[in-house]
């Protein structure tokens, strides 16, 4: 079934919003699809592929902007290539991200930026909501998922209050070589 929803590219429409509408199903869908045979298929049928950490934060945006109710920002200066599961590293950014919209709230801001150099690439996350006091178990359980799938691709998690306010989320994956 999801593979199905997956190929909606064909599909006939003459309103440009439902257009619109099937295509982000259809990218869901692909999502979805991508995420089961990664979760399924286990450890050892799980691609590691070379990926542009900034293609990965941007597809984890797509995913989380239909529900999100304020402002989310991509900003990248380079490609910043990481060798890695893809369906695992967008779960992690998507965990991340969906993390600091609830945290921004209405109206409010969460911006993603990725950079990295010789040894690593990394995907910060900012929100202006209350920072981390007081995470919910929903909140802490995401994070002990985005630090496993990190620590199995070599990487790592930084996590610290803003002095202006809000949270910076940090997702430190190396680069190949």
């Amino acid at each position: 079934m999801i593979e199905r929803l997956a190929e909606l590219d064909g599909v006939e429409c003459a309103d440009d919003e439902a257009r619109k509408r099937l295509d982000e199903i259809g990218r869901e869908a692909a999502w979805l699809s991508e995420l089961v045979d990664s979760v399924l298929g286990g450890r050892a049928a799980r691609e590691v592929d070379l990926l542009d950490l900034a293609e990965v934060a941007r597809s984890a945006r797509e995913l989380a902007a239909a529900g999100a109710t304020c402002r989310i920002t991509v900003d990248t200066v380079q490609r910043v290539p990481v060798r890695g599961c893809r369906p695992d590293l967008v779960r992690a950014a998507l965990c991340l991200l969906d993390n600091a919209i609830r945290a921004a709230g209405r109206d409010g801001h969460v911006q993603m930026q990725v950079d990295g150099d010789a040894t690593s690439g990394w995907l910060a996350i900012t929100d202006d909501g209350p920072g981390l006091g007081g995470l919910s178990a929903q909140h802490s359980l995401g994070l002990a998922i985005v630090r496993a799938i990190l620590a199995d691709h070599g990487g790592r998690l930084e996590l610290r209050n803003l002095p202006s306010g809000g949270a910076l989320a940090v997702m430190h994956v190396p680069t190949p070589g």
